[in-house]
């Protein structure tokens, strides 16, 4: 009997956390057992830290090194938001097709999201995207409200979203980390 590798999607404000212990994901988290992935507007987040704080070369290097992929829906340009060219979709060959779980996650969230920003984006649209594509997988984050409301609904349909800011690095690895609060959530949902 094959299971299937535990999805974790990590968050742009969990790179901050990695990057200050050194952490190497793809040790961490073998290949057979994980498999991580970063949303677009994830990727999008890392590409604008300034060059000049010393987490950008890490984040970059996530993707490029650390066997990271990057998720993002199936579809085109969104028509109510034309001058955005950051939309969190992909084309052919690269998006996925949103379950109906997903879709109704996003349009259970739509109202959640806020005016635009200096970059374009509405405010909690990065998360909105990162909640909706990592439903019923891990996420892994920085902030105790990732989201705000949105949090909420996500966990509603399985996904476990753990705070590594809280991890005690110095007792446990971060992988045994991510396993106990897997442990504790599931358990939980019992």
């Amino acid at each position: 009997m094959s299971t299937q590798p535990i999805k974790i999607y990590i968050d742009s404000c969990a790179v901050n956390v990695l990057h200050e212990h050194s952490v190497n994901l793809a040790a961490e988290f073998p290949k057979a057992n994980y498999e991580l992935i970063i949303t677009k507007g994830v990727q999008q987040e890392l590409q604008d830290i300034p060059e000049h704080k010393p987490v950008k070369e890490f984040a970059l290097s996530l993707v490029a090194d650390q066997r990271i992929s990057e998720a993002s829906f199936f579809g085109f340009r969104d028509a109510k938001n034309p001058e955005n060219n950051l939309r969190y979709t992909s084309g052919f060959g690269s998006g996925i097709l949103a379950t109906s779980e997903q879709m109704k996650f996003l349009e259970e969230t739509q109202e959640n999201l806020g005016t635009p920003r200096k970059s374009k984006l509405r405010n909690n649209e990065t998360d909105r995207d990162l909640l909706a594509l990592g439903l019923g997988s891990v996420i892994l984050t920085k902030e105790n409200k990732v989201g705000g409301a949105l949090k909420a609904e996500a966990e509603k349909s399985g996904t476990i979203i753990i705070n590594i800011a809280k991890w005690p690095s110095s007792e446990i690895s971060l992988n045994e980390y991510v396993e106990l609060a897997i442990e504790k959530s599931v358990g939980a949902q019992i």
